[in-house]
């Protein structure tokens, strides 16, 4: 958000409209000091009791006095409920607050333990050299050969000792024979894959947690702050996860880290003249309440190929484009103020090129992320070179490589990155959201995939929105010189499911060195699960295969299952490209499409000429964001244009002060809220054919009839202000 009115607003209406999972076993929220479990016929033998008086009551993440604790060689232990059922299908909640310092060097520091005859859950820090500091946890279960073992969500976590409030939620699903554990980090599934406790012995799952307690801090090993503990006999959705997160949150007060490779100061980050130097400096330093401004030069993760810009921290926003006086946001212009992210190690490379052309030294990955809710805006991504044979993921994600959920990538240049597998920008096995916006992919060279690969994790969704972006000379081949397959960008599917909506993008120039088919430009698949994918507004032109043929715009390149559903509309494919799109038992729509000839302003300029068929053709109601490609009003004219750039536009305060609201929760059931500082008048929510399907004179806007997919809401305001967004109904 962009206001503090704003920001206020959302989390208030998040915290009144929260919806706390009901029926917890135990629930510990410490008011006023108390250690009394306030959860449903709760007696004062299943009360948390303090065996040493170490521990110490403090004010909450609302700042309210004596509502959590701050534990110091204090153990809470819970006396057990008496209860001979063994519960296979948990859940757990709580509030953590920490620091490095307050928790082991090495090993594991344990938060919680939640235990009973047959087995437990151990949530814990683990502090080996092998992960880092991740949160994670331990989970036992036995059976009639003993005893079995998880341990999850070690790898794939962020760093949340960082002395901010985190709300953390565990559960448990039975799957035939296994246990299978999932873990959210402040509403956002983490770690790697799905940790299980398997039965081998027989089909039925290992007993697990009969007449557990709990015990907080077990063996006096934690000394953060925690609050509101609650455990369900039950397994808990992503839809809880998030509610509970969304219960009371933390007002985040941000601070301003000062990045700068010519500042001589002290050097610390807290002013452009005492900026940090080194940009990895700066992330290694950073909580989730920081903005990193980083002004104009060139900054390299390290001299050895393994270096990486990593950001491990949740919730900070990197910003590039600064010339180092900005007193604003607002104030930058990374056009002019070039900032780089740059893997081309000695700065020799002479070329985009699986081998030779001095990319032996570049950095495998130029920039990694562990932690949610990341920003990356204003930067040159540039020169990665993942081709490490150790891993699939070192062969992939050059530029970008994402481990984490609810990532936005803005106003960046992806270009002269080298993937010997896919996705200069990778995602794989996720949950959560991935938003390019504003942003071009460039001259970058790779196998399958190349600018983009993504695929959801497992029974879990990612919603991949790509909007006002041009892909550009980018070329798909193999290593041999051969033919390549899987697209430009590929969506691929394997479990779960992937929304993909594509809006106001342009691809130009594009070759998949394939010969004798088309190929396809944008490819979406799945194995398993669902994939839907939608193309609107956009422009695919000029793009070619290995003998000179049109590449099929849209379509399933990799030889499995089709799309559940694709759509294009209101956009421009050559050659009748869309024609090709594969038709999957109908659910396959083309509407208000063209095969005319855009006309580009030249073959390296894609700026829109006077007469192009493209102005004014788009649908208002598609259109993201208030500014397109090169920071010009988006809509100008009887209609958005197609592609990621307006015809005859220019930029204006004005119109860059635009209505912005905000959507909760998105996905939404039953009803869809609206959150903005300027004065509602009404709502318009369209689906992905343009047609109109709700209008409403509320802010609290009933959605529970439509069908299942996603829509665009448009917002008016009684002084006219008008906005769009997208949104999911589940």
């Amino acid at each position: 958000m962009k206001t503090t009115l704003q920001l206020i607003l959302f989390l208030f209406t998040m915290s009144v409209f929260a919806q706390v999972p009901s029926g917890a076993k135990f629930e510990f929220l410490f008011a006023n000091g108390s250690l009394n479990n306030t959860a449903g016929g709760a007696t004062a033998a299943t009360n948390l009791t303090e065996s040493t008086s170490g521990a110490l009551s403090i004010p909450d993440r609302s700042v309210n006095a004596d509502n959590a604790y701050q534990m110091n060689s204090g153990v809470f232990i819970n006396t057990r409920a008496g209860e001979n059922t063994a519960r296979r299908e948990i859940g757990v909640s709580f509030w953590i607050k920490t620091t490095a310092s307050q928790l082991a060097s090495s090993g594991n520091t344990q938060v919680m333990l939640i235990d009973g005859p047959e087995g437990f859950l151990n949530p814990r820090f683990n502090n080996t050299t092998a992960n880092g500091l991740r949160f994670g946890f331990g989970a036992q279960g036995s059976d009639s050969n003993g005893q079995r073992r998880t341990v999850g969500g070690l790898t794939g976590t962020p760093n949340i000792a960082d002395n901010q409030w985190h709300n953390v939620v565990i559960t448990s699903f039975i799957n035939n024979n296994t246990i299978e554990f999932r873990m959210y980090i402040d509403g956002v599934q983490a770690g790697i894959g799905t940790p299980t406790i398997t039965n081998v012995i027989s089909s039925a799952p290992p007993t697990f947690l009969r007449d557990p307690r709990v015990i907080v801090s077990p063996q006096s090993q934690f000394s953060g702050e925690i609050d509101d503990i609650r455990y369900y006999q039950r397994s808990l959705s992503a839809t809880d996860a998030a509610n509970l997160a969304a219960e009371n949150p933390p007002a985040p007060t941000r601070t301003i880290v000062y990045v700068d490779a010519s500042a001589t100061g002290l050097n610390d980050g807290t002013t452009w003249a005492d900026a940090f130097t080194t940009l990895q400096t700066a992330l290694s330093s950073t909580s989730s309440t920081d903005d990193v401004w980083v002004a104009a030069g060139n900054y390299s993760p390290g001299t050895a190929t393994t270096d990486s810009f990593l950001i491990n921290s949740s919730n900070i926003r990197i910003y590039g484009g600064f010339n180092g006086t900005e007193t604003a946001l607002e104030q930058r212009d990374f056009s002019t103020n070039v900032t780089t992210l740059n893997g081309d190690v000695l700065n020799d490379d002479t070329g985009v090129a699986y081998s030779g052309a001095n990319r032996d030294d570049n950095n495998t990955n130029v920039v990694t992320i562990s932690g949610n809710n990341v920003t990356i805006d204003g930067f040159v991504i540039a020169n990665g070179q993942a081709d490490d044979t150790t891993s699939g993921e070192t062969q992939e994600g050059s530029a970008i490589s994402i481990q984490a959920g609810n990532i936005t990538i803005s106003n960046c240049i992806i270009e002269n990155n080298v993937v010997t597998r896919g996705g200069a920008v990778r995602m794989i096995d996720r949950a959560g959201s991935l938003d390019i916006e504003n942003s071009i992919f460039r001259n970058n060279l790779g196998v399958f995939g190349v600018c983009l690969y993504t695929r959801a994790s497992n029974t879990n969704t990612l919603d991949v929105n790509i909007s006002n972006s041009l892909f550009e000379n980018n070329t798909l081949q193999t290593l041999s010189g051969g033919t390549g397959n899987a697209g430009i960008i590929w969506f691929r599917n394997d479990f779960g499911t992937q929304n993909v909506v594509l809006t106001n993008n342009t691809f130009a120039n594009n070759r998949n060195l394939r010969k004798g088919v088309g190929a396809t430009l944008i490819n979406a698949n799945r194995i398993n699960g669902t994939v839907n994918i939608s193309v609107l507004n956009s422009i695919i032109h000029g793009n070619r295969n290995a003998d000179g043929l049109t590449m099929i715009s849209v379509g399933n390149d990799a030889g499995s299952q089709n799309p559940n559903s694709i759509i294009v509309s209101n956009s421009i494919g050559e050659d009748a490209a869309f024609s090709n799109i594969i038709d999957n038992g109908g659910n396959r729509r083309n509407i208000s499409n063209s095969s005319a000839d855009p006309l580009f302003t030249s073959i390296s300029d894609f700026t829109l000429q006077s007469a192009s068929p493209a102005i004014n053709a788009g649908n208002d109601t598609f259109a993201v964001g208030n500014r397109d490609l090169i920071g010009n009003q988006r809509i100008n004219g009887s209609a958005v244009d197609m592609g990621a750039y307006e015809f005859g536009a220019t930029a204006g305060i004005e119109e860059n002060s635009k209505l912005e609201f905000v959507l909760y929760p998105n996905p939404a059931s039953n009803v869809l809220n609206v959150v903005s500082d300027l004065a509602f008048a009404k709502a318009e929510i369209y689906n992905l054919q343009g047609q109109r399907v709700i209008t409403s004179n509320e802010a609290a806007i009933q959605v529970a009839d439509l069908k299942t997919g996603m829509y665009i809401i448009k917002i008016v305001t009684e002084d006219g202000a008008t906005a769009t967004q997208q949104f999911i109904k589940k």
